[in-house]
């Protein structure tokens, strides 16, 4: 590809061409980077044969126009989330304006000419995101921030769990504190609780269920074999060795809460199917749908190979018939593991009822802010969601930063990056998804990087941190659905700002209402 092609492909795919490093100049990319980015990106095609693109965002209350692209007289149809209809004609080329008042929400945008048709999704969104009363009035609130994995009690079983953060809001809200800050709480691997860091999660959709409280667990408590168990000498000294640990003994708390768990799920599923707890079991996996269904089946199958120590990596290590959720071998362990693929599912559903009852009981303390959760910057290679959606991560790059005084070298998180062509063509859904997963039941969310928002720093496969490049990300249309899924979960944004920012992201996020995130120890004021 000759230089001028190469910089007009890169620019088009959002690839920049040049950034400003740690001296402050300006160094550009080289041809290598850029041809390695542009290979494994995509660009869907489709888009640019419709007159209008997948998705549009509206923000604020300024005018409401597309420009549908072709010829001739398109007939247009559109339909707005609470199922009213409008329809019309449009010549293409002139600006069209969207009829209104258009409520804030998700609309859809038919055009057709002949049998041919075309869809945009309409997105009209609130210019600041949401700010509690109290905040909004000025007032300060103060709270603790709290390693949840850290936190030992005489109930626990060695590590935090939602039981202890019930607690620690209780004795908070007491002190007159507002909130319990929390780390990343996103699925992790039970197959290998080792693998720890909530900043490489299988899945930012669904929840880490180390941190159930299994003693609230009622089919625990009502269980004759899981009382048997608990009360058998092995149990008890299994226990006490994962209490009295120094540190975090992953493997061993996982190991004593899945046991615990699997006598609790069997005496479940005696319940009569149409007791209240079934049903609300049966509306969260039918609500959870194929992204819960294949999380499940996800850790079941980890946990079958957990043996093979060759393969704990993840799908990345398995053979090549497994390594996505919908080829035959997986779909045919599905359908013979039915019940295992349902236990996974059943503690999502605890972990989820326990965390919803923590935040119901922050808003009966009187609480504005209550729980605030911490949102990881992506998924690991090997995760849940990357081996079930293959085609939203570009699984040939990891993203991370590039070089500056304390990396020379840069870094590699080894996170592949959502495609933002990808996204823009389902409309943005997976980000939607995403954010509702984490804004429900609590009262502010802080983004990790909050950066990416704007651009990420985008390594191809194989090569150092320095090697990499900045990919731009629709960073108006994303922080449009940030304020409309902040208002509707009523879910304050921190942004975590640290380091280089660039003053273009800066801006953008003070006028989307979006709070700095800041170190008191870099904060201080020489006296």
């Amino acid at each position: 590809m000759k230089q001028h092609s190469l910089g007009q492909a890169a620019r088009a795919a959002g690839i920049s061409l040049d950034y400003i490093n740690v001296n402050g100049e300006k160094e550009a990319i080289s041809d290598e980077t850029l041809q390695a980015l542009l290979a494994v990106m995509d660009d869907p095609q489709d888009a640019k044969k419709s007159p209008l693109p997948p998705v549009a965002v509206f923000s604020g209350s300024g005018k409401r126009q597309l420009t549908p692209q072709g010829s001739g007289v398109y007939r247009w149809q559109l339909q707005t989330e609470k199922g009213k209809q409008h329809s019309g004609e449009l010549t293409a080329g002139e600006p069209f304006t969207l009829p209104g008042p258009l409520a804030q929400g998700y609309h859809q945008l038919t055009l057709s000419k002949g049998k041919k048709s075309w869809q945009t999704r309409l997105i009209v969104a609130p210019r600041r995101c949401y700010l509690p009363p109290a905040l909004e009035a000025g007032e300060k609130r103060w709270g603790a921030l709290v390693q949840l994995y850290t936190v030992r009690s005489e109930q626990n079983w060695g590590i935090g769990d939602f039981g202890d953060l019930d607690q620690l809001l209780v004795q908070l809200a007491e002190r007159g504190g507002d909130f319990v800050g929390l780390n990343p709480l996103h699925a992790l691997y039970p197959a290998s609780a080792g693998f720890a860091s909530p900043y490489s999660p299988s899945s930012r959709r669904w929840l880490n269920v180390i941190y159930i409280d299994v003693s609230q667990v009622a089919d625990f408590q009502q269980s004759a074999a899981a009382q048997k168990w608990w009360n058998s000498a092995r149990t008890r000294k299994a226990l006490t060795k994962a209490r009295e640990a120094e540190l975090v003994d992953y493997e061993a708390v996982m190991a004593l809460k899945l046991a615990a768990l699997r006598h609790a799920w069997a005496h479940f599923q005696t319940r009569d199917s149409q007791s209240e707890e079934h049903q609300s079991w049966a509306a969260f996996v039918h609500e959870g749908g194929d992204s819960l269904r294949y999380q499940a089946a996800y850790d079941g199958i980890q946990l079958e190979r957990r043996a093979d120590k060759a393969q704990q990596g993840g799908w990345p290590a398995w053979p090549e018939g497994w390594r996505n959720s919908q080829l035959p071998e997986v779909q045919q362990w599905c359908a013979q593991h039915e019940e295992e693929i349902a236990f996974w599912q059943w503690l999502q559903w605890l972990a989820q009822q326990q965390f919803s009852g923590c935040w119901t009981h922050s808003q009966a303390l009187g609480m504005s802010v209550g729980l605030y959760r911490d949102l990881a910057v992506g998924v690991a290679e090997g995760s849940a969601e990357t081996w079930h959606d293959p085609e939203l991560y570009r699984l040939k790059a990891s993203v991370g930063a590039p070089p500056d005084r304390l990396g020379p070298l840069g870094q590699n998180w080894g996170l592949p990056p959502m495609d933002p062509h990808v996204m823009k063509a389902r409309g943005y859904q997976p980000f939607i998804d995403m954010l509702r997963a984490n804004m429900r039941d609590c009262g502010a969310l802080r983004i990790d990087h909050v950066m990416s928002l704007l651009r990420l720093w985008w390594v191809p496969a194989g090569e150092t941190a320095d090697k990499g490049a900045y990919v731009a990300y629709p960073v108006n249309d994303l922080l449009g659905i940030l304020a409309l899924e902040s208002h509707r979960l009523r879910c304050m944004v921190i942004g975590e700002d640290l380091g280089t920012v660039p003053q273009e992201i800066v801006s953008l996020l003070r006028k989307s209402g979006v709070f700095s995130w800041k170190v008191l120890w870099f904060e201080q004021e020489k006296g």
